[in-house]
């Protein structure tokens, strides 16, 4: 399953920017989770790993 989600220019339309969406899934959850948060680049990414 891939989820995507897209920016455009407002004046023209034209997808500028790409990003996917990562799904959670019944199969790739366990019983220990761990979550993250990491600055990338001035951003923040969570992490959720098993």
């Amino acid at each position: 399953m891939k989820n995507t989600v897209y920016e455009a220019d407002v004046q023209t339309g034209e997808v500028t920017k790409e990003q996917i969406v990562h799904i959670c899934l019944p199969q790739n959850v366990g019983t220990h989770m761990c979550i993250d948060e990491k600055m990338i680049d001035k951003k923040y990414a969570t992490i959720v790993s098993n």
